[in-house]
């Protein structure tokens, strides 16, 4: 293993040192093969957990034992990067392709940082989970309102032992609760049970009439699509299903309530079918386990790995002291921005939003003048500079604040902010540091 690693480390050496430089043979293999364990282990999990609350738990354990070697790699790829793809170690690969070695910095550090909540992934493998979200919502309706054939509940009935038996002594008779055929024996009477899926409870719903054919219709249907999530049943007979609901007959009555009312259930393993049901609402509202499939959830992520990358690519593409001082610019100008802000607004000039993005554009505009325009040293002209490039992705939404953009827009301009601005920048830096002598 080792041999072919090095074999593989020389070839990339000699003749893609691009690549080399980027450590792809290293950190590409380590992510996807993490990632893929992590994930194997993640449909293990989900196919023999129980309830879905202790499966998060699980899920969250794991991800948090994945924060040391992710900050492990994290370090490992930035070292790389500092010792082998930067100015002062005179290897100009970043300005060959800066562009595409920001992008690459993304791509990785974006695997890297995924990686604590790559056992998320398994939770796709649920065991009855509907995917298709039309198809879910379309089986849960019918699901709920026909439930009220498989879930029944018990009433007395009153009924004399004989005709010559005592007036007082009567015989408790436990029969399906409202669920019974009329005297032509063709009409069903019932009251609805339907089950709410956001507290798990069945509750009674309004009295309704239908035909038989229609009740053997919707237990039919009920059946076929209640075995898309793991229902097992005692009977798929319609026939037999519909005689016990109307007579009680071969029905052993749950009285493990406190109220001593019985409940029976044609499903066999209903709570595996309840969980089934659970786990589909929750892949489709994106919540516990399955909130990774939620498109928010990996844009915040998505930031994370774009301003290390941002961040990168700078450091590698300029001295380093000069980066030292760039990011103390960076640190201190929100401070002085806050000191000169409040006093402003003490004598109620350039106050409220409008004043302070107009404020915010000036101090803006006087990075710029630093940088491009005024008559200062080289070093500090540069110094700024880099600082307006670390900043302006920040600063650009803030001022301009597009108030017709959603929160999904506004995030994406930033983002493109942020990538024009690499993009520009690569120019500047090999204007300042590849031709000093012209700058």
């Amino acid at each position: 293993m080792k041999k072919y690693y090095n074999k593989i480390d020389t070839y990339l050496l000699a003749r893609h040192p691009n690549l080399w430089v980027l450590g792809i043979h290293i950190f590409i293999p380590i992510i996807v093969v993490t990632f893929l364990v992590l994930g194997l282990i993640g449909a293990v999990l989900v196919n023999v957990a129980t309830v879905a609350y202790s499966l998060d738990d699980s899920f969250e354990q794991l991800g948090l034992a994945m924060v040391l070697p992710v900050i492990l790699l994290l370090i490992l790829f930035i070292i790389r990067q500092a010792k082998y793809n930067a100015l002062r170690v005179h290897h100009f690969l970043p300005f060959k392709r800066r562009f595409a070695f920001f992008l690459a910095f993304w791509i990785t550090f974006f695997g890297i940082t995924s990686l604590p909540f790559a056992t998320y992934f398994g939770s796709y493998f649920a065991p009855g989970i509907n995917h298709n979200q039309k198809a879910y919502y379309e089986d849960r309706a019918l699901l709920e309102k026909y439930m009220t054939h498989f879930y029944l509940k018990s009433c007395y009935h009153d009924e004399s032992l004989d005709d010559n038996s005592n007036d007082d002594y009567l015989s408790r008779i436990d029969k399906p609760c409202d669920y019974r055929l009329d005297n032509r024996w063709d009409t069903l009477h019932l009251n609805v049970m339907r089950y709410n899926w956001e507290y798990a409870k069945y509750y009674n719903g309004n009295p309704d009439r239908i035909s038989l054919p229609q009740a053997r219709k919707e237990i039919a249907t009920f059946i076929s699509v209640a075995k898309q999530y793991k229902a097992e049943f005692k009977t798929e007979d319609v026939s037999e299903i519909l005689e016990m609901n109307t007579t009680g007959k071969g029905i052993v009555w749950d009285k493990s309530s406190s109220n001593n009312v019985g409940f029976y259930t044609h499903i066999v393993n209903l709570p595996e079918y309840e969980k089934c049901i659970y786990w589909s609402k929750s892949y489709h509202s994106h919540r516990q386990v399955f909130r990774i499939f939620k498109w928010e959830f990996w844009r915040y992520l998505s930031l994370v790995g774009f301003s290390m990358a941002f961040l990168l690519i700078i450091y590698c593409s300029t001295n380093k002291g000069e980066f030292g001082w760039s990011l103390l610019v960076c640190a201190l100008f929100p401070t002085v921005y806050g000191i000169v802000a409040g006093l402003l607004a003490l004598f109620n000039i350039l106050d409220g939003e409008v004043g302070a993005q107009i404020l915010l554009a000036l101090f803006g505009g006087a990075v710029v003048y630093v940088a491009f325009i005024g008559n200062f040293k080289p070093k500090l002209k540069r110094i700024f500079g880099i600082s307006l490039n670390i900043m302006l992705p920040i600063l650009v939404p803030i001022i301009i604040s597009f108030e017709m953009l959603d929160e999904d827009e506004f995030f994406v301009f930033a983002f493109v902010i942020g990538l024009i601005t690499t993009y520009i920048f690569s120019f500047y830096y090999r204007y300042q540091y590849l031709h000093p002598k012209t700058s």
